[in-house]
């Protein structure tokens, strides 16, 4: 979507952060985005709901200054695509048939709730934030959204998209929902025993109007708790007797009574199965009209801190290995990281240097018996161990090098908008685009704040082998068609013939090409990196000068 320039080789202004917690996941995606072959992505790896605001500006009068540069992180869109329970993916995930329970929304939503709250936090003013998930829950999905609403205050609105996609069939989001726990349907949080009040939270009943209600649970919150234990089925045919059949399953307390939540939710959007015949979703986009107040960020930290980096990190892999067909499908994303890891072996992943997971070794064993003392280690081991520094490429002799070599014009500028991943004789260089340079300098000012999986895009190699190259470096196809327009050596146009000949051959004598002049000119040049260009009749793809020397 950000490219939409009318000419070839002109950079969008914007740029894209795309997230992963999972190193795995952030492999498939650079391998998939690859594609695009775009100079504004960056690809990092964080746990989204500490994702860094890079800020160096005291206040948002001084988040932009110095010609415009940033001094905060902030983005003008945000897709909160939150972990789920992944029950509207039924139709595709029959795994998770059995695997599925009631519990496993109640799980994720204070996750939720805060990784939601960050993309708000980092939304500009003015900016919208999608939230999404592929379940069915209210718990999910409109508690998660009230508690938004709750929380912000005045800072932001729920917009109401029903005259947006008028194809797409969506039904309002619900007013009021029961939640369940063990068998048992309650209607407020006072219904809930004691016992289960640290695991069923206020913020799931659309009846809760005040955070003061929610921060008395959230500071008695234990992480010991059986909210903690892993995800099963937890309905016992004991606990059908707490569970009042007369009322739908409704808890039987005299205080129970059906409250509709005061936010307008059926602005939500709810995609279901049937209406379409595809999966469910949910949907909800978020206006943001003034900043957090101070209050407001404190709160966001203080329950961000209620959940402990391990289990956090636990409940996000539980929910990989569960719904990880939410992305791709289970049969796709194996053969993906099977490419990916056959690639690796004979060349690094062009744009990441691989972090080395012990998930990595450990997976790499199939013996059954040893399964669950290597899960065991996994979860001990599986932490982010670095990734190799994004460095500004300032070698002024090889870029004038590579500018004279290939001829590429001065209104191309190289110099600040390349980076390579190693400190000394870089191997692969990249091209960011001014939005992504900017970012960088940013995040070298905080002290490298980011941590950058993925970045720009692969332009230029260093050669294995000179053969008396003047130019230790050749082009890389993935940045060929940004750097194409402004080239002006290096080029030749080869006849439909001819070009099949190099297609079908993998070495061809200059002699035997079909056109005489093209022959010519290829043996004409030096050793090195040439575009060979199909010409269709007499017509040049662009406009090159094909009387400057080709050497």
């Amino acid at each position: 979507m950000i490219h939409q320039s009318k000419e070839p080789g002109l950079l969008p202004t914007a740029l894209v952060i795309a997230n992963d917690l999972k190193v795995q996941r952030c492999d498939v995606l650079i391998h998939n985005t690859k594609r695009m072959c775009t100079a504004n992505l960056i690809v990092t790896n964080h746990e989204a709901q500490s994702f860094p605001s890079c800020s160096l500006a005291k206040d948002d009068s001084e988040a932009y200054k110095d010609h415009c540069k940033p001094q905060r992180l902030e983005f003008d869109r945000v897709l909160c695509d939150v972990p789920c329970s992944g029950d509207g993916t039924l139709r595709k995930s029959h795994d998770l048939w059995r695997k599925w329970s009631s519990s496993m929304g109640n799980e994720f939503h204070l996750l939720q709730v805060n990784i939601a709250m960050r993309g708000i936090a980092l939304l500009k003013v003015g900016g919208r934030m999608v939230y999404s998930t592929c379940s069915m829950n209210p718990v999910e999905n409109e508690a998660v959204v009230a508690e938004l609403l709750r929380r912000s205050g005045s800072s932001v609105e729920l917009l109401d998209v029903s005259t947006e996609l008028r194809e797409l069939v969506r039904r309002p989001g619900l007013g009021t929902w029961k939640v369940n726990d063990r068998g048992s349907w309650f209607q407020t949080h006072e219904d809930v025993p004691d016992s289960r009040k640290n695991v069923i939270l206020p913020s799931m009943f659309p009846s809760s109007t005040s955070i003061h209600e929610s921060h008395k649970v959230y500071n008695s919150f234990d992480v010991n708790s059986e909210y903690n234990v892993p995800f099963s089925r937890n309905f016992n045919i004991e606990d059908t007797n707490n569970v009042n059949c007369d009322t739908g399953g409704i808890s039987s307390s005299n205080s129970a009574q059906s409250l509709d939540s005061k936010f307008p939710l059926h602005r939500c959007m709810r995609i279901v199965p049937h209406d379409q015949d595809g999966g469910a979703f949910f949907i909800a986009v978020i206006h943001k009209l003034s900043p957090l107040n101070e209050n407001q960020v404190i709160k966001v930290r203080k329950t961000e801190n209620l959940l402990s980096k391990n289990r956090t990190v636990k409940l996000q892999e539980q929910c990989q290995h569960r719904i990880v067909s939410e992305v791709l499908d289970d049969n796709k994303l194996l053969d993906e990281q099977t490419k990916l890891s056959v690639a690796n072996q004979t060349s690094k992943d062009d744009n990441l240097t691989e972090v080395k997971m012990a998930s990595d070794v450990e997976y790499s064993q199939t013996e059954s018996g040893d399964r669950s003392r290597r899960m065991d280690k996994l979860d001990y081991q599986h932490k982010w161990k670095g990734i190799d520094p994004v460095l500004f490429f300032k070698d002024e002799a090889v870029i004038k090098n590579i500018v004279s070599f290939f001829g590429i014009e001065e209104s191309f500028s190289l110099e600040g908008h390349l980076v390579t991943r190693s400190t000394d004789n870089a191997r692969r260089i990249y091209y960011v685009s001014k939005a992504v340079q900017d970012i960088l300098e940013l995040n070298i000012q905080v002290g490298e704040q980011i941590k950058i999986a993925s970045l720009g895009v692969k332009m230029f190699e260093r050669h294995r082998s000179k053969d008396g190259c003047s130019c230790a470096y050749r082009l890389s196809y993935e940045g060929l068609s940004l750097l194409f327009p402004y080239m002006r050596k290096r080029i030749l146009h080869a006849s439909p013939v001819d070009f099949q000949h190099l297609l079908q051959y993998r070495t061809i004598n200059f002699a035997r090409f079909a056109d005489a002049r093209f022959g010519e000119e290829a043996a004409s040049m030096m050793p090195g990196c040439c575009v060979v260009v199909l010409r269709e009749g007499n017509i040049m793809p662009y406009a090159v000068d094909l009387k400057e020397p080709m050497t």
